[in-house]
């Protein structure tokens, strides 16, 4: 059952703390932070992306970012937050180019983790042959037409029944295949 719908910011922060916990962050951050304009993560439907690029002033920055569907099924680019160093050279930029990495994957861990978590936007349909659980789908499409979906995958693959799950409300409906 869905505990959190994560906002950008707390994103950061989660991985923020993880990395600084595995002594993953440089020495030579000047600093690290979240978004100034949070907004709610409602899929997984996204890739965590990461820019290291000369400061306007100085320094080496690394702005990260969540490029895909966050929910309103458009494609997007929301800001999760950045991390700046006061350094200017080689090492400096590779080494905030490993924080872009170490990130990337911490968030891709966290990710795998929280899925629940992460999936607020339209069905889950899992598919059982009695008790066993044998496919399990998440799609955007309407219950009029997940139902039509279910009937006809369950009849062809010899399904029993199936449990629709609203990822909005969580709310579960068993639905027996063969019955309307």
């Amino acid at each position: 059952m869905k505990k959190t719908l994560y906002r950008t910011d707390e994103l950061f922060r989660l991985i923020d703390n993880k990395l600084k916990e595995e002594g993953l962050l440089p020495e030579i951050l000047d600093y690290g932070l979240p978004t100034h304009e949070p907004q709610p993560v409602k899929t997984m439907s996204w890739n965590t992306i990461g820019k290291v690029s000369f400061g306007s002033s100085e320094g080496i920055y690394l702005d990260i970012c969540l490029e895909g569907d966050m929910g309103a099924g458009t494609y997007e680019r929301v800001e999760l937050g950045t991390y700046k160093t006061l350094f200017e050279d080689k090492e400096a930029f590779n080494a905030m180019s490993l924080l872009n990495t170490e990130f990337v994957f911490a968030m891709r861990d966290f990710v795998n983790a929280h899925m629940d978590d992460l999936n607020w936007v339209g069905f889950d349909i899992i598919f059982y042959k009695g008790e066993k659980q044998a496919i399990k789908y998440t799609t955007t499409r309407e219950p009029a037409s997940a139902r039509e979906f279910i009937q006809e995958r369950g009849k062809r693959d010899g399904f029993d029944h199936v449990v629709l799950i609203n990822n909005e409300t969580g709310k579960e409906e068993t639905i027996q295949i063969g019955s309307q």
